[in-house]
């Protein structure tokens, strides 16, 4: 601190004030159960029938609840006679390799023996066509081949972009679910890009892929699961907007609508 105080020494620092900042710490008690709830949905569980193999996402972020949202999803397609698997829906994450992939999912605590279910884990992909915008639409070959697909993500703001949709389900189907091609496809046009493509994409991966639903989580300032969402592939288009706005009004932010200077002590996409 010797050095600031030197450089500031000529300087006129304003009076400080120390704020304390307090944020709504509710959360959701019991997420099995809600997650269960949901997906009884008939629109939803009549889509998970016996026999038919279930894809479920697993995204490269560490969000809280997801191994065990991972595992009741799975519970539940098993207790309806379906055959779940998951598969890692992270981009190019993991070193682009399959095995990399594998394992963050298990890093997160998403194994296959306390999700009760096999990993299957592959770069591989299959086109499904172009979207309207001009760009392709591509997902992960395993998932292409089940019968239905669950995709799961937090419902957050994106660090680099601003849109209807930033990451959450569309992003987690688009990007996700396309592994490495998918995100190059999307990256190399930029994120100023990308509230027009994901929506685009999104759509035609829900027009070509058997999408059963999503299962958004919204978390409150403490990074603590607030709310789950179960919504049916309308919905996801429907509703993701409105469900990213509440979650961006759980976030910190500042609370004075102008400032001369701004000294930031620590940042990055995680915090």
């Amino acid at each position: 601190m010797g050095v600031i105080r030197d450089l500031l020494c000529d300087v006129p620092v304003p009076k400080m004030v120390r704020i304390h900042q307090a944020f709504d710490d509710t959360k959701l008690e019991d997420v099995e159960a809600a997650v269960r709830e949901q997906l009884n949905r008939p629109e939803i569980c009549d889509k998970i029938q016996p026999g038919k193999t279930i894809a479920i996402t697993c995204g490269s972020r560490r969000i809280d609840n997801m191994a065990l949202v991972i595992r009741t999803i799975s519970r539940f397609c098993t207790e309806r006679g379906a055959k779940p698997f998951i598969f890692p829906a992270m981009g190019s994450h993991g070193g682009a390799l399959a095995q990399g992939q594998k394992e963050i999912c298990e890093s997160y605590g998403v194994t296959e023996e306390y999700c009760e279910c096999p990993i299957r884990s592959s770069m591989d992909v299959v086109s499904l066509g172009t979207a309207t915008c001009g760009v392709p639409a591509y997902i992960d070959k395993f998932a292409s081949e089940a019968d239905g697909i669950i995709v799961t993500n937090r419902i957050k703001a994106h660090p680099g972009f601003s849109g209807e949709y930033e990451s959450g389900l569309v992003k987690m189907m688009v990007i996700g679910m396309g592994k490495q091609v998918g995100a190059e496809t999307c990256h190399k046009y930029g994120y100023g890009e990308f509230p027009r493509m994901l929506d685009s994409i999104a759509h035609k991966i829900v027009e070509k892929a058997p999408i059963i639903c999503g299962v958004g989580l919204i978390e409150n300032a403490y990074d603590q699961t607030k709310e789950v969402a179960v919504l049916t592939p309308d919905e996801i288009f429907e509703q993701e907007p409105a469900l990213l706005r509440k979650a961006k009004n759980n976030m910190p932010r500042l609370l004075a609508e102008r400032c001369d200077v701004l000294v930031v002590d620590r940042m990055g996409k995680d915090i």
